[in-house]
């Protein structure tokens, strides 16, 4: 299942997913998050896991698709997880974006890096350097 968690923040989204993703977890919650981005422009998100077994195949695909349509609408992203997998699954992903994962024990520690402007431009530096 994939639900927001209330955020009263500008530009912030969090979502908690839990169990197996389907398709139908999607279909139902992905127009709902579209428009969370339409309306708030580019925004970071927390991702937090919770008892999450992964998904199947087209949930999978959907997951693949949408990330790939607003992988510039998406400035920063935590991963809150608790299971080594997880991790790995993340560390994949990072070259797609400025993803980072935390363990549950770590959860404020990911709200403050989404929340912290400072290390998003010392971030971009170091990038830049390490780039060139």
């Amino acid at each position: 299942m994939l639900q927001f968690i209330p955020v009263s923040e500008d530009n912030l989204i969090a979502i908690r997913a839990s169990g197996k993703l389907s398709h139908e977890d999607y279909q139902n919650f992905l127009p709902l998050l579209e428009k969370e981005i339409e309306s708030l422009g580019n925004v970071s998100v927390l991702f937090e896991l919770e008892d999450f077994s992964g998904w199947d195949l087209e949930a999978a695909k959907d997951d693949f698709v949408f990330g790939i349509k607003h992988l510039n609408d998406i400035d920063r992203m935590a991963i809150v997880g608790e299971k080594i997998w997880q991790r790995w699954m993340v560390s994949m992903a990072e070259p797609f974006g400025e993803i980072r994962y935390f363990d549950r024990q770590q959860l404020q520690e990911a709200w403050e890096w989404l929340r912290d402007r400072e290390t998003r431009e010392e971030t971009s530096l170091h990038k830049k350097l390490t780039d060139d």
